[in-house]
């Protein structure tokens, strides 16, 4: 889900999916799937689609996230699997 070049802040990678999703599980209209099913898809390699269709999902959430200076920066996009469109 991330990519950042600090070795200090990487454990980030895991934890922030892991509280994007239980913040989405939350939703009714949602059908979140266990981290263990999308953890190897968390480096980045492969398209959303690709991801999308191995997760047999009609749309993915991706994610990003950078430090500046102090600041955390997340950055979060819904992708409609099929048309690789951008939902939010």
């Amino acid at each position: 889900m991330a990519r950042c070049g600090d070795g200090g802040i990487d454990y980030l990678r895991l934890a922030l999916a892991d509280e994007v999703a239980t913040a989405l599980s939350s939703i009714p209209s949602l059908a979140v799937r266990p981290m263990s099913s999308s953890r190897r898809f968390a480096g980045g390699e492969g398209s959303p689609q690709e991801a999308g269709r191995q997760l047999r999902v009609g749309r993915i959430v991706i994610g990003h996230f950078s430090m500046h200076q102090s600041e955390l920066r997340v950055t979060v996009e819904a992708v409609d699997v099929d048309s690789n469109q951008l939902l939010w």
